[in-house]
């Protein structure tokens, strides 16, 4: 195991993404493999869970699964209704994807989840990610949360959570929310105070105006 690890390690980047999709790499190198690459980016790791400030990617059916999807969102959505002030409206998010397949499936767990949770949802479906900084903006929405596992291979997913200013969320914000997740807390609402959620007609439109 040693010298597989050396050997790893001795590889570029490109070498090690194409040893994590060849066939007949085993569990024990894709664990390998994703304990290297969240070292080096700085991110923790739970059980293949790669988690850092401003979200998390895993291996959909593995690591990433829709109950982790739910716990993640829910202490998203608990951050932000705790920074609201008494008879401020609920949290207003943004919700987009890239184009990877698994997309469909987790953003309709996280929709869920933050209805659940009472927030409101303006759905962009698949977007940039900058695009939907922009959106959060523009709508002056409470933040966002793009699924995305941005250059990592086909069998990953993940979150990447914004604040209101339409950037990533800071360290602070991003650290609590790990920390309300790794603890499972979450806070579902009544019927009564459900979220809602809807699709946005032209989400790309804010962003173009704003570079042309």
């Amino acid at each position: 195991m040693v010298a597989k690890w050396e050997a790893f390690a001795a590889c570029d980047e490109t070498e090690r993404r194409f040893y994590f999709l060849s066939r007949d790499a085993a569990t024990e190198h894709r664990r390998l493999i994703r304990t290297v690459l969240a070292a080096e980016n700085g991110d923790s790791e739970m059980s293949g869970l790669i988690i850092s400030v401003s979200g998390l990617r895993g291996v959909i059916g593995e690591s990433l699964t829709p109950d982790v999807a739910v716990r993640y969102v829910t202490a998203f959505a608990n951050h932000l209704h705790a920074a609201k002030g008494a008879g401020e409206p609920r949290p207003r998010i943004i919700v987009g994807r890239d184009g990877r397949s698994s997309g469909v499936l987790l953003q309709r767990a996280v929709v869920a989840s933050l209805e659940a949770s009472g927030c409101d949802c303006s759905i962009a479906d698949v977007a940039a990610t900058p695009t939907i900084g922009v959106l959060v903006r523009d709508l002056a929405a409470d933040g966002a949360i793009q699924i995305t596992a941005s250059h990592n291979p086909p069998p990953y997913n993940g979150m990447k959570l914004f604040s209101l200013t339409g950037r990533v969320i800071g360290a602070a914000a991003g650290g609590a929310i790990k920390q309300a997740f790794e603890r499972g807390e979450s806070s579902w609402v009544s019927v009564d105070e459900l979220g809602s959620a809807r699709m946005l007609e032209d989400p790309h439109l804010p962003h173009l105006q704003a570079v042309l």
